[in-house]
């Protein structure tokens, strides 16, 4: 995959932006925080703020995406949203040096797929509601499960 000059500018700009607040001694006393709370320990309550609307966020451009590769362009989505979200409401956030690549996972089929009803309130946003459909409906669909 070619990524071009411009691309590569824009990433790691961003990418810089987000190691040096990596970097914050804060994130040290965070981290210890999460750990005592995940521990069971006591401890004042932490605050993560995890569903956001973003297609509502990026008034003043924040989130505009300048890259123009796909890849990149997710790449550049999560680093812009990382830097939005520990500029405008951090809460208890770590900020962390690295970017993780996601896990692509395939398989062959079951036999049976999902049968889903999906309810958006907004098609720009990500956030749905899901009514999964029963699939099995008497002791013949059975057969129709296999080995992927």
């Amino acid at each position: 995959m070619a990524v071009s000059e411009n691309d590569k500018t824009i990433l790691r700009r961003l990418a810089e932006q987000q190691a040096e607040i990596a970097a914050l001694p804060v994130h040290a006393g965070t981290i210890a925080q999460w750990t005592r709370l995940n521990g069971a320990k006591p401890g004042r309550p932490l605050v993560c703020i995890a569903e956001i609307p973003w297609h509502e966020m990026d008034v003043g451009g924040e989130l505009a995406l300048q890259t123009s590769d796909p890849f990149c362009q997710q790449v550049e989505e999560h680093i812009r949203r990382t830097l939005y979200q520990w500029r405008h409401m951090p809460a208890d956030m770590v900020v962390e040096g690295c970017l993780y690549s996601r896990l692509e996972v395939t398989n062959t089929d079951l036999g049976l797929n999902a049968a889903v009803e999906v309810l958006r309130t907004d098609e720009r946003s990500s956030v749905m509601s899901h009514r999964y459909l029963n699939q099995i409906k008497d002791a013949s669909d059975v057969a129709k499960i296999h080995a992927p």
